[in-house]
C-alpha cells in the first residue's frame, strides 16, 4: 500500500504539466501513487503523461471516454486508489519537494481524517506577479465546525485519510464548477476536527482561461443551491450559520437565464437569509440580493440596471449612498 494517492485531473494543460509532474515525482516522500486521470484532452498533455509514465512506474493514467470534468475525474481516480492518505491536486499547479512529506508527517502526528496547509502561493502567469495567501487562520486543531466551515474550501490545500473519505462516501458532485466549494461544505458534517499549519508551498497558477474563472456570474450561485439543499435535507441549516452566497465587485447579470438563476435560488434562501442570518451580508451583498428581488423579469431588472452595474467602481458609490441593510424583499 502506498503512502499517498495524488489524484490529478488533467484536460489540456500541456504548457503546465511538466512542472506539475515534475514537483511530483521529485517528492522526497518516494513512497506514493500518482494517478492521472486524462479527460479526452485535444492536446499533447496525455502523451506527456505516458512520456513521464514510462520512466516512473509510480505514475497510473486513466484515460476518460469523454470529457466529465474534474469531479467525475478525481472521483474515477479515487476508485482506484490504493494510498492510505489521499491528496487531490490540481494538473497546472506544482508543490515544494517535501509538501506530501510534510503532510503526511503532521497528519500522522496530530491524528486528525484531515490537515489543511496555509501555505499558499498564487502566480498571475500575463503579469508573473506573485501573491501569498493573507486571510489570516487559527493554526492547530479546530474543532468549532463554524470555523472549520471558513478555511480554504480547496481540496488541493488538505490531506485526507482514505478511511474517511470510504467510511462516508464522500465525493465530488458531478458538476464542471466549483466542485471544490461544494466538496468542502459538504465534508464539513463530517469533521470533528482538522489541523491547520504552514509548510512547504503549494504554488497555485492564476489562468484566465481556466475552467474555474468560466461562467463567474452564476457558478456559485448554482454551487451554493446544491449547498443549501445538502444541509437542508440533512437538518444542518440551524445549526451553523454561513452565507449561502456573496456577491464578487464583477458580478453581472447579462441574460434572462442568468436573472432567472440568482432570482430562484434568492426566493429559495430568502427564509434563512431574514432568520437572523442578514448580518453575515455586507452592505454590497444585500444591495445586489434587493436589485433582483424587487425586479419581476429580467426586463424590468435590464430596464433599471445596466449590466455593468454591479463591477467595484460601483461598489464605492452604493456604499457612499449609505443603502439600506433592510431587505426589499418580504418573504
Amino acid at each position: 500500500m502506498p503512502k499517498v494517492s495524488v489524484i490529478i485531473p488533467v484536460y489540456n494543460v500541456e504548457e503546465y504539466l511538466p512542472k506539475c509532474l515534475d514537483s511530483i515525482t521529485n517528492q522526497t516522500l518516494r513512497d506514493i501513487e500518482i494517478i492521472c486521470i486524462d479527460d479526452c484532452s485535444t492536446d499533447s498533455s496525455c502523451k506527456i503523461i505516458k512520456e513521464y509514465a514510462g520512466r516512473d512506474n509510480r505514475i497510473k493514467l486513466i484515460e476518460n471516454q469523454q470529457n466529465s470534468g474534474a469531479a467525475i475525474s478525481r472521483n474515477n481516480g479515487f476508485e482506484i486508489a490504493a494510498g492510505e492518505y489521499i491528496y487531490f491536486m490540481d494538473s497546472d499547479d506544482w508543490i515544494d519537494n517535501d509538501y506530501l512529506k510534510t503532510m503526511v508527517k503532521t497528519i500522522e502526528e496530530v491524528n486528525t481524517d484531515v490537515v489543511v496547509n496555509l501555505s499558499i502561493s498564487y502566480h498571475k502567469m500575463a503579469s508573473m506577479q506573485v501573491q501569498y495567501l493573507r486571510a489570516e487562520y487559527n493554526l492547530g486543531y479546530i474543532t468549532n465546525k463554524q470555523e472549520i466551515l471558513q478555511l480554504p474550501v480547496m481540496a488541493w490545500c488538505k490531506l485526507f485519510k482514505y478511511e474517511f473519505l470510504e467510511k462516508n462516501s464522500l465525493k465530488f458532485l458531478d458538476i464542471k464548477y466549483a466542485n471544490d466549494l461544494v466538496f468542502h461544505y459538504e465534508t464539513l458534517p463530517f469533521l470533528e476536527k482538522v489541523f491547520t499549519f504552514k509548510g512547504p508551498y503549494y504554488h497555485y497558477i492564476y489562468r484566465k482561461q481556466g475552467l474555474s474563472n468560466q461562467n463567474p456570474n452564476i457558478r456559485y450561485i448554482n454551487a451554493f443551491d446544491l449547498i443549501f439543499s445538502f444541509y437542508e435535507k440533512h437538518n444542518l441549516l440551524q445549526q451553523i450559520n454561513f452565507k449561502l452566497f456573496s456577491i464578487p465587485a464583477t458580478f453581472s447579470i447579462e441574460n434572462k437565464q442568468q436573472y432567472e438563476v440568482c432570482k430562484n435560488y434568492f426566493k429559495k434562501i430568502a427564509i434563512y437569509i431574514n432568520n437572523n442570518h442578514i448580518e453575515l451580508y455586507n452592505d454590497f451583498d444585500l444591495y445586489v440580493y434587493n436589485a433582483i428581488m424587487q425586479t419581476n423579469c429580467y426586463e424590468e431588472f435590464s430596464r433599471k440596471y445596466n449590466k455593468n452595474i454591479f463591477f467595484s467602481y460601483k461598489r464605492n458609490q452604493i456604499k457612499q449612498k449609505n443603502t439600506t441593510r433592510d431587505l426589499i424583499y418580504d418573504t
